[in-house]
């Protein structure tokens, strides 16, 4: 589905983890769990994490669903910077029993730059594969995907991520090359320091070195990031953004 430049992806992800435990508060945001909800609590899961952390600086996501006594049964929705992620958590054999019983459907919608950047991020903080599940039969009944052409979605999104970060860094290294006696040294340390970020798939460290780099570049050759950086853009020209830190740890 495609509308006004958005578009559409639906994925799978096998859970492998229970923690964290959030609770709903009285407008039915999520909250790191204080023990002082009256509303009850969920048990988000590692799938669910790793994609509102990719999400970045945004308000608490919003539960959905009714409670039900399984703390893994639920479906949240959350945004920021045009970006709307849902993700609905539900057993796919076991009856619930245990955590690897569990799926969750991830549907975001967005630019296909934005999209691709938070499936790289999630599954670098996953560092698993997501769509490889426990029980591959069950799995495929349950979602309805062919799990080999499902895991080339997946794939996908990480190589078109990948490549804008290169293209960014590249980018970002000739404007720097061309006007070396225009900028101070500590250009070249920043653009080293993301090349190795985007080596260890440390997007997070990538966005903020190539971030200084690119503020040196404004302030010394009136640079203007008129180009697409694959998702990356609001957050380059955006300082000082609140993040919702969705754990304790």
């Amino acid at each position: 589905m495609k509308t006004s430049g958005t578009e559409s992806i639906r994925l799978w992800a096998q859970v492998e983890a229970a923690m964290p435990r959030m609770e709903i508060d009285s407008d039915n945001c999520l909250r790191i769990a204080a023990g002082k909800s009256k509303k009850g609590s969920i048990i988000l899961g590692d799938v669910a994490q790793s994609f509102i952390r990719a999400l970045g600086p945004s308000d608490p996501p919003v539960i959905l669903s009714d409670l039900r006594f399984d703390e893994q049964r639920w479906e949240i929705i959350a945004g920021a910077f045009g970006i709307d992620i849902s993700i609905k958590s539900e057993p796919y054999w076991g009856f619930g029993i245990f955590t690897k019983c569990f799926l969750n459907e991830v549907c975001i919608t967005g630019k296909r730059q934005s999209i691709d950047r938070i499936v790289f991020d999630a599954m670098a903080s996953l560092g698993r594969n997501p769509w490889e599940p426990f029980w591959i039969r069950r799995f495929e009944k349950k979602s309805g995907v062919d799990l080999e052409g499902h895991g080339n979605m997946w794939r996908d999104c990480e190589k078109r991520a990948e490549r804008a970060m290169h293209d960014m860094l590249d980018e970002i290294t000739e404007l720097s090359s061309a006007n070396r006696g225009k900028l101070p040294a500590s250009t070249s340390l920043d653009i080293e320091a993301a090349k190795l970020a985007l080596e260890d798939r440390n997007s997070q460290a990538f966005e903020r070195a190539i971030s200084r780099a690119v503020t040196t570049l404004k302030m010394h050759i009136n640079f203007g990031s008129e180009s697409e950086h694959g998702g990356w853009d609001i957050l380059l020209g955006t300082k000082d953004i609140p993040t919702v830190d969705l754990t304790d740890d």
